[in-house]
């Protein structure tokens, strides 16, 4: 009896790490960086920009049109691009594009008018 009763807890904890193993670890992989480019376009010719940047830092910048810019980032980041018209007239128009496909536009048309875009990289 003594050579059952030992035998009985050896088989479970080889069972156990034979599960464990053939299961591997449990830790998610995290996805790849997602490849992000705002874009700001219009019939205007200056626009006032805010944007969360690569390091998820919020930047405020006056700049010629178009303008452009890209950086990578991982899924669920926060992506936000807004441009008001700095001009009695025209448009501006934003874009968020995650590896080269647009995923959000927007555009306004009109004296000092702003067009916003925001998402959370790699949502569908």
């Amino acid at each position: 009896m003594k050579r059952t009763t030992r035998t009985i807890p050896l088989l479970a904890l080889a069972a156990l790490i034979a599960v464990t193993l053939a299961c591997g670890d449990s830790t998610p992989v995290p996805k790849s960086d997602i490849y992000i480019t705002y874009t700001i376009s219009g019939t205007t010719d200056k626009a006032s920009l805010t944007y969360e940047n690569k390091d998820g830092n919020t930047e405020q910048k006056t700049v010629s049109l178009p303008w452009r810019s890209s950086f990578e980032a991982k899924p669920g980041a926060f992506l936000y691009v807004s441009a008001q018209n700095e001009r009695e007239s025209g448009s501006v128009t934003c874009k968020i594009l995650e590896n080269n496909l647009v995923k959000e536009t927007a555009t306004s048309e009109g004296a000092f008018v702003i067009a916003k875009c925001s998402r959370s990289a790699g949502e569908e």
